[in-house]
């Protein structure tokens, strides 16, 4: 299952997260990590930071899961949670499918979640899965983009003077 995990990074480097070997090194350790980052969130609001999650993960949660939240503390844990599922399914496609054509997480439709979620038998509430939908879009290339440039002051033109007749 290396291919898996080397899939699974690379998706998730794509939106912007790093991604532990502890965690993430097979399909079924990614979903069990997946599963608690989840049960943790429904237990919290979606608004929660990764550093916020790591107090209320259960006892029985892999430390390295632990140690990761806690070293990303300020990110958003459904923004994480988000990157997580659907690098999971991305990476599961590629590994099944020896790397052809599969979407990237910003490509993701709400089948696809539907789906991936099928898939990996995950449990995620509905506010949760749209919370999810929100965040595949914004790892769209083109909702990173940079803040644009200002655009140059127009010179102002005067007009001529209209040159009216008295009535």
């Amino acid at each position: 299952m290396a291919a898996f995990f080397q899939y699974f990074c690379e998706a998730m480097r794509q939106a912007g997260f790093e991604a532990p070997a502890a965690l993430f090194g097979s399909s079924n350790q990614a979903r069990q990590a997946v599963q608690i980052i989840a049960d943790a969130i429904k237990t919290q609001a979606s608004a929660v930071t990764l550093g916020q999650l790591a107090n209320s993960l259960p006892a029985g949660a892999p430390s390295a899961l632990l140690e990761h939240c806690r070293r990303s503390y300020s990110r958003r844990a459904i923004s994480y949670l988000a990157a997580c599922v659907g690098a999971l399914g991305v990476a599961n496609w590629k590994a099944n499918w020896q790397g052809r054509a599969v979407p990237a997480i910003s490509e993701l439709t709400a089948v696809d979640l539907t789906f991936i979620l099928a898939e990996h038998k995950l449990d995620i509430a509905p506010r949760e899965r749209f919370a999810i939908q929100l965040e595949f879009r914004s790892m769209a290339p083109s909702a990173r983009r940079r803040k644009a440039a200002p655009r140059p002051q127009r010179k102002s033109v005067s007009k001529p003077k209209s040159r009216r007749r008295p009535k």
